[in-house]
């Protein structure tokens, strides 16, 4: 917590030397920079599509700044709002053109700090609505939800998986964890922990820390699956309550369960070995964002109010892990993957 005053001072001094009239963007996200490969490739291809965006419709004449507020790993509301207030004071004292916020928690914690103010919020990322932070109709809000139809998949497993009965989805307790689990529960009509969806029983389950997900597994939790659905990239914390990698999640998953594992959502958790990753691409967000706030600065669209769902779908799989379960991947699903290793 002490670190951010003095980068503060620093994002304030190397930001003096931008040229006159280049576009000072300010980013915040609430994963951190560096670590669990999964997370860091996210941000990164988010912050790569921002300044795809930027630098075409504005060539380099731009300056942007990332900030991590590091608050996924820390679940407390006092922490969040701390570093919020602070994140406020670093937009304050650098006085940007935009604010991109790249996902649930950035949005939900800074975003009513600085609803309604001159400078316009870009969002991408987000799972919820911005409504349902109290930020829907704000005059300097817009963004880019990431949002997939959970329907669209179970639908293509039923069709190309008709062997499998019975899913297990592993989710996190964060805010967007749980977010991203109420989705699945309201595109599938579930209630409650689980219920059936096309003749497939599907169990939801949420897990804070690791040996809690451990003892679920030595339990024989998953004994009856036939797949296990990562719900967005878990976020599950060691007994020191730091945040444990995923690829050693996916590694402890993989010990105790014979059936097909896939991911959703995540850049890069394709490289955790998982059967199958089914992402949206966070490149492509980033992007439509950057477009957005380029085109509402031009006053070519209203600074508020608009929103736009995230585009481009991928499927990747893994044939090691395939090989290795004694399968092939559904020549269905097949044919619609991209990334084939």
């Amino acid at each position: 917590m002490r670190r951010l005053p003095f980068l503060c001072l620093f994002l304030a001094f190397s930001l003096a030397s931008v040229a006159e009239g280049a576009l000072r963007c300010l980013v915040f996200t609430s994963y951190p920079l560096e670590g669990d490969a999964a997370i860091s490739a996210w941000t990164r291809e988010e912050l790569l599509g921002i300044r795809a965006a930027l630098r075409e419709l504005r060539g380099d004449d731009f300056e942007l700044v990332v900030v991590s507020m590091d608050t996924k790993a820390h679940r407390d509301e006092a922490y969040e709002g701390e570093m919020a207030r602070r994140a406020l004071e670093i937009a304050e004292r650098i006085s940007p053109d935009v604010v991109f916020l790249l996902d649930d928690h950035a949005l939900r914690s800074l975003g009513p700090l600085m609803k309604g103010r001159s400078t316009p919020l870009f969002f991408c990322g987000v799972n919820a609505h911005p409504r349902d932070y109290g930020l829907w109709g704000a005059p300097n809000v817009s963004g880019v939800l990431e949002r997939l139809d959970y329907r669209v998949f179970f639908d293509l497993l039923v069709l190309s998986w008709p062997a499998v009965n019975k899913v297990f989805c592993l989710a996190d307790t964060t805010w967007s964890g749980s977010l991203i689990a109420r989705h699945l529960r309201e595109n599938l009509g579930l209630e409650g922990a689980g219920g059936r969806y096309r003749g497939i029983q599907v169990e939801i389950r949420s897990f804070e820390r690791v040996r809690d997900l451990s003892e679920f597994l030595d339990g024989g939790g998953l004994v009856g699956f036939d797949m296990l659905i990562y719900v967005g990239v878990p976020y599950l914390l060691d007994d020191l309550g730091k945040p444990f990698p995923f690829e050693e999640l996916a590694r402890l998953v993989r010990s105790r369960f014979r059936g097909v594992d896939v991911a959703y959502e995540p850049s890069g958790v394709r490289l955790a070995g998982v059967a199958m990753a089914f992402a949206v691409s966070p490149f492509r967000q980033g992007y439509q964002a950057g477009e957005m706030a380029v085109r509402a600065l031009r006053g070519e669209i209203p600074r508020g109010g608009n929103l736009r769902m995230g585009q481009d779908f991928f499927l990747f799989f893994d044939q090691d892990r395939f090989r290795e379960l004694g399968m092939s991947p559904p020549e269905e699903l097949y044919l619609l993957g991209v990334g084939l290793r």
